[in-house]
């Protein structure tokens, strides 16, 4: 083989690279003008790591433990895993092109997919098709907007992965087992392990489906093969990620992701180790609304008021304008919708056909996967079922929003849908197949039964609108049963009425034109069937078609106008005038801080306000000990206090499950003494700051142990507790406690030394004093007193205690788990042993191709 005819081979891929590049620039063009989408997401979580960057910013320092949200937490979700993080650098080397973001989740995601259609020898004009189509599917788009980067990242890697199992599976091992392990470890270092689980359940029917047929053909010993080698890839992908997977395990079993330790309270809800039920279940999708994988407007598309869209509102009444302006576009059953996820018209046109036309294992692992899929994203609206997987399926009650797993069903569905369209023009017989409808004397090719029985199902559900969806949510219609009690049955009554009109003339749109383009890719597989048209014309209609369908789809959920040039992380964390003012007694209480933000900034020398500001927060935050309460917002959804101070509040989807309990038996209550506890002594309130004169401040001696035989006594007796005096502790921890005496008021605990990862106290007692300390308890911390180990206890639910000897000492918590450094080293040797096999693979592979190659040269 010589080099021009190498390059012949790669000149297809090098185009349909530069395709894939062009597409993705064109789609999220203004990012090149210097503007970004929302990405609310990565805003919000800004300020929950905010002294997380500080310190790596600032100090360059890695930590473990972020103080800024909940009271303190761990962070091994967002940990510096070294073997990870290099696999996670090769998907920013499309940035390093000089690609934008937004571009560069685009281009990995066609890229991914064109691998995946090239692994099953799909035409690289009609992958390319493929790849396209796929990368501008609704739901891609909109968690880029949302900045759902993690789960972007890994949807990514999940088609080529896909395309490693079946080629396993399809006796090509070499290849099988490289897409596999490399892209399985891709996969898993983007930290969305949701999608992986939900990626494993449709491998483990594919696999099923395998058994059976290599059972049937008895061929077991390939079946054992191809699972032993996909089981070495998965270990082999596990490993350079052991120790992220490891430290998410183990902290995992703390989390709200773990088992409760309450027995009393939403006994209906709770699972055997997992997250509740209710938690599990938001966002499910109701069964009509699945749908939205070929009619994304089934429900309305995504939420916003009807006001919004002025071709929406021109058709109402104008009498009802005002009021029905005011509703909402969506009346799906999630609650609220970012936008829907649809394979597309076209796409889904080509999978039902193929169900039709294509035989074989592959077939039916992808529609037995598609259709679990879909019935575990009805989640709360087929309960029964979902909780069989709730109680039954390891990890699943890990995770929540059963709607998001459509996200896989998308990459099945677009994958067959290629997968088909290559079949057919390989062996074009495929479409004489003939089916059981006789039309006169002729039977129905099954493509056509196939087509034009998807295009009934549409007309029918035109004609008759309320066949299988309503139009009127539940939370609708309690709502409008509300407003009948108060303005009269029959104003609300029209009202309703209109409105349920609008949305029919939405459905029907829709489903109209999904009609149109199932029609012309039915018409243009008749018109090959024909030979009136050719393998290009065809690869050319379906590509262009799939294509205007999911960009004209995309567009209503994302597209220019999304764009901004502001800096919304900036602007979310701005100073306030309440924040401002929490600094202004900070500084005044703390002689001496207004010289060491000086000496900061000439240290690091900001050029803007923001970089000052940022730099304030920082030594403010280093050099004081106070936590914030905000009451003007859902402190438990929002990480701006977080930005800026140690909040009481935050967002985290996997916060301390403790701590979770605090908050909704006492925190959300206005329990004042467990707030005095955990040293809460800002309040913001719509009436401005307010100063709590309880707060205990960093640490506290207590003269009295209230004892508790379980959780569920820890947590009630809080109820009734004097926070100065008292503390809770279970009996579990009575060895640990021994004796001690009541202190006076000679005695002293100061915080001497602030890090979030190690603190350091200085005490002064006349005897053995039992001490609370405003930190969250969490069981791999240390502590020593006078630099020897000691023991410290869980108290008063999530806190910190410990007792501390006669005397003048110095006591050090330091948070630095020995098993986290472990587990890097661990994974950092299995990364080079992944890359160095997959590098020699691949040559091997390339070296026996030209060997063969030259074989046959001599030959001819």
């Amino acid at each position: 083989m010589d080099i021009k005819s190498i390059l012949k081979s790669l000149l297809p891929h090098l185009i349909a690279v530069m395709a894939i590049m062009i597409v993705s620039s064109v789609y999220f063009s203004p990012a090149f003008e210097g503007k970004t989408l929302r990405q609310d997401d990565i805003v919000k979580s800004k300020g929950g790591n905010r002294d997380k960057l500080d310190y790596k910013k600032y100090e360059n320092k890695e930590i473990l433990w972020t103080n800024a949200r909940f009271s303190g937490m761990p962070d091994f979700l967002g940990a510096d895993y070294k073997s990870s993080n290099k696999f996670r650098k090769i998907f920013y080397k499309i940035e390093v092109l000089g690609f934008p973001t937004e571009v560069s989740f685009l281009i990995w995601y066609m890229l991914g997919f064109y691998i995946l259609l090239l692994a099953f020898r799909v035409n690289p004009w009609l992958a390319l098709a493929g790849a396209l189509a796929f990368g501008l599917t609704s739901y891609n788009l909109i968690i880029i907007e949302a900045g759902h980067f993690k789960k972007v990242r890994t949807i990514a890697f999940i088609a080529p992965t896909l395309a490693g199992v079946l080629l396993t599976f399809k006796r090509k091992y070499l290849w099988g087992f490289i897409l596999t392990s490399f892209f399985l470890a891709n996969q898993i270092s983007h930290d969305h392990v949701q999608m992986s689980y939900y990626l494993l359940l449709g491998l483990i029917c594919i696999g099923f489906v395998q058994l059976y047929h290599h059972i049937r053909e008895k061929r077991l010993l390939d079946f054992s093969k191809a699972v032993g080698l996909l089981l070495v890839a998965a270990l082999l992908a596990i490993g350079p990620n052991y120790s992220k997977l490891s430290n998410l395990y183990r902290y995992n079993k703390q989390s709200i992701r773990g088992k409760s330790e309450l027995t009393e309270g939403k006994e209906h809800i709770k699972t055997k180790s997992g997250l509740d039920r209710d938690y599990i279940n938001a966002w499910s999708s109701g069964r009509a609304e699945s749908m939205m994988l070929f009619a994304p407007r089934v429900k309305g598309g995504a939420s916003a008021y009807v006001k919004q869209d002025r071709s929406l509102l021109n058709k109402v009444d104008r009498r009802m304008r005002e009021t029905i302006g005011n509703m909402n576009q969506y009346w799906g059953d999630q609650g609220g919708s970012g936008g829907p996820n649809t394979a597309g018209a076209v796409i889904f046109t080509l999978f039902i056909i193929g169900l039709f036309v294509i035989k074989g294992p592959i077939k039916q692992g992808i529609l037995i996967s598609v259709i679990l899929f879909i019935m575990l994203s009805w989640g709360k609206y087929f309960s029964g079922f979902t909780d069989l997987f709730v109680d039954y399926v390891p990890l699943y009650n890990k995770f929540r929003t059963p709607v998001s797993i459509l996200a896989v069903a998308v990459v099945f569905i677009s994958f067959f849908a290629f997968h088909t369209v290559s079949k057919i023009i390989k062996n074009p017989e495929l479409l004489n197949r003939e089916s059981k409808i006789t039309i006169g004397k002729k039977k129905l090719p099954l493509y056509l039964a196939a087509g034009l029985g998807f295009i009934a199902f549409l007309l029918l559900n035109i004609a008759f609108p309320h066949l299988l969806n309503r139009y009127i949510n539940d939370q609708e219609l309690a709502m409008f049963d509300n407003y009948r009690r108060q303005a009269g049955e029959s104003q609300i009554n029209a009202i309703v009425s209109a409105l349920e009109s609008l949305r029919i003339s939405v459905f029907r749109a829709e489903f109209f034109r999904t009609l149109l383009f199932a029609a012309v890719t039915v018409f243009s597989f008749y018109l090959f069937k024909k030979q009136k048209i050719k393998n290009t014309a065809l690869i050319g209609i379906i590509g262009v078609l799939a294509l205007i369908d999911v960009w004209t789809i995309g567009q209503r959920y994302v597209n220019k106008d999304d764009f901004t040039r502001q800096n919304l992380i900036e602007q979310e964390y701005l100073l306030t005038d309440v924040d401002k003012e929490i600094f202004a007694r900070e500084i005044q209480n703390n002689p001496g801080l207004v010289q060491k933000i000086e000496a900061a900034y000439q240290q690091f020398q900001p050029k803007t306000e923001v970089e000052k500001e940022d730099i304030q927060k920082y030594v403010i935050q280093k050099n004081t000990y106070y936590r914030v309460y905000d009451l003007t917002t859902s402190a438990f959804q929002d990480n701006r206090v977080s930005g800026s101070h140690r909040s009481i509040g935050g967002y985290s989807a996997a916060k301390l499950r403790r701590y979770q309990d605090l908050i909704e038996n006492h925190i959300m209550k206005g329990n004042m003494q467990v707030l005095n506890m955990l040293n809460a002594k800002y309040f913001i309130t719509q009436q401005g700051l307010q100063i709590n004169p309880n707060v205990m401040g960093p640490a506290w001696f207590v003269d009295s142990v209230i004892w508790a035989k379980s959780p569920d006594e820890e947590i009630s007796a809080l109820d009734n507790i004097s926070i100065a005096n008292e503390t809770v502790i279970n009996e579990r921890f009575k060895t640990d406690v021994g004796n001690f005496q009541k202190s006076t008021p000679n005695d002293s605990i100061l915080l001497h030394l602030y890090e979030p990862d190690h603190l350091t106290y200085e005490t002064n007692t006349s005897g053995n004093r039992l001490v609370v300390f405003s930190e969250i308890y969490y069981p791999d911390w240390t502590v020593t007193i006078d630099g020897e180990p000691a023991n410290y206890i869980e108290a008063n639910y999530t806190l910190r205690a410990m007792i501390v000897p006669e005397g003048q000492h110095k006591i050090e918590f330091v948070f630095q788990p020995a098993y986290y450094t472990q587990a890097n080293t661990m994974s950092m040797v299995f990364y080079y042993i992944i890359i160095v096999m997959v590098v020699a693979l691949i040559g091997y592979s390339i070296f026996r191709e030209v060997k063969n190659s030259n074989i046959q040269t001599e030959k001819a």
